[in-house]
């Protein structure tokens, strides 16, 4: 693949995270003034539960189906074998997960909000972005959500007007996951011939999909599974608050893990040809844009955050400010442990490593969890999540420490840290100094922290050249 395509998909790989992240955050402000934190709490609730069923018709698809695409698309015919066994079964699983929910809703709860998220796992069934992330085909991926999470933001303004509105809002926000996945199938045909699917071949593919759904479920376990917890031992306001501040924490993240979502079947495909320098060359440019990027909207954010939660999301999610402090540091850590994990780790099929590092950080989270969200609530969820992403980046980094140079992206990493710091510094110390009130406040502050954080920077590069940009792999 040429330069120039890897960074084309670059941009609508940042582009359709950019989509994914930003609907909900665009609208955020609008539905936490209308719902009001009790039911934005009852709807994430509700949603971090229907999530656990999702996640058993997608299984390891995610990757397990990029991964397998991204090594056959040269050949039509191995394509569209592979892609209809690996479909199938996900079909399968989609249709075991339906008939299990409608059991949930018949025992535990048959509020209409839970009913309606059953779309949500529908929606799933017939999700096969993966296949074309396999084949690099991200600009279609990017159109089809800029047209569905439009026409879903423009639903919301017009039809959820008051909080009795939560039942439409849910059914938007799922119907919208219906469609966007549906639209999908249309481009198939292009791609792949559609086969009868090889029971043989699907028995070969459930162990490794298998493998791959282990570290799926232990990460739902410390990003999910703690608002369910949250919601049980405190509060459904506690999980309104500390959902608004990931919602903040998800767009950079958002930005930063969509250069891996590129590397991964452009590093499968290297690994099957057997470029390994050129693997370890990537990955290390890889880490030092995401690194730069990382380090500035960590502190970025902690520099604004308690100014900027009231003013977004409304007074009565102050409290989401400190959460978002709280929490920024697990962006740079999630970044960096993305980066090995996708562009290293998943190529190579080191899945133990995976597996072992998510594991971890699962049963510590809980363990945290189950003494921590009764006693400080949100904050408790929020220092456990650091915790957990912390325990997953430093297992992977130490498990491949003699293969990649681990101790060159720390040292490179450090300029970024320096100047994270001195940007948090000038922001939070120097603006105060200066009589600001609302989104000028935030205007100035979001300004004087990329002027001091870039200059610092800036001046490494160019002025000291102790990193070249050309490192970095835009």
């Amino acid at each position: 693949m040429s330069k120039n395509k890897t960074r084309n998909n670059l941009i609508y790989s940042i582009t359709y995270k950019l989509i994914m992240t930003i609907q909900p955050l665009i609208i955020a402000p609008y539905i936490s003034r209308i719902l009001g934190a009790e039911g934005l709490g009852k709807y994430t609730f509700s949603f971090a539960i229907v999530g656990y069923f999702v996640m058993f018709t997608m299984l390891g698809v995610n990757n397990f189906g990029n991964r397998s695409v991204s090594q056959v698309r040269d050949n039509r015919e191995k394509l569209s074998s592979t892609f209809i066994n690996i479909y199938t079964l996900q079909l399968i699983a989609g249709a075991i997960s339906v008939s299990a929910y409608v059991f949930f809703i018949i025992l535990y709860d048959n509020d209409i909000v839970f009913i309606l998220q059953v779309f949500l796992i529908i929606s799933s069934m017939f999700d096969i972005t993966w296949f074309f992330f396999g084949l690099e085909q991200f600009k279609l991926t990017v159109l089809r959500n800029t047209i569905i999470k439009t026409v879903s933001i423009i639903a919301i303004l017009l039809f959820v007007n008051e909080e009795t509105d939560l039942w439409i809002y849910v059914i938007i926000m799922s119907g919208g996951a219906l469609l966007s996945q549906l639209l999908l199938w249309l481009f198939v045909k292009n791609h792949i011939n559609f086969v009868k699917p090889s029971v043989k071949e699907m028995k070969k593919m459930i162990k490794p999909n298998l493998t791959l759904f282990i570290p799926v479920v232990a990460i739902s376990l410390y990003r999910q599974m703690n608002k369910i917890m949250l919601g049980i031992a405190s509060t459904m306001t506690q999980v309104a608050l500390f959902e608004n501040a990931a919602r903040i924490n998800q767009l950079p993240l958002g930005l930063l893990t969509s250069v891996s979502a590129v590397m991964l079947p452009k590093m499968s495909n290297m690994v099957i040809q057997g470029s390994e320098d050129e693997v370890k060359k990537f990955i290390g440019k890889s880490m030092t844009g995401v690194m730069l990027f990382a380090f500035a909207t960590a502190f970025g954010l902690a520099a604004i955050a308690e100014d900027f939660a009231p003013l977004f999301f409304g007074k009565e999610f102050k409290m989401s400010g400190t959460l978002i402090v709280y929490t920024s540091p697990s962006i740079i850590i999630m970044a960096w442990a993305n980066v090995i994990r996708t562009q290293y780790l998943i190529p190579y099929e080191r899945d133990r490593i995976y597996i072992i590092s998510i594991l971890s950080a699962a049963i510590l989270n809980i363990t945290f969890n189950i003494f921590a969200l009764s006693r400080w609530g949100a904050v408790g969820a929020a220092w456990g999540v650091v915790l957990a992403e912390a325990i997953v980046a430093i297992y992977q980094s130490w498990a491949v420490r003699k293969e990649l140079n681990i101790k060159r992206y720390l040292k490179d990493s450090m300029i970024f840290f320096i100047s994270g710091v001195l940007m948090y510094m000038s922001v939070r110390f120097f603006v105060s100094l200066f009589s600001l009130e609302g989104w000028i406040m935030i205007g100035v502050k979001v300004l004087t922290g990329a002027i001091v954080y870039f200059g610092i920077v800036g001046f490494w590069f160019v002025g000291l050249k102790k990193i070249k940009f050309s490192r970095i792999y835009f």
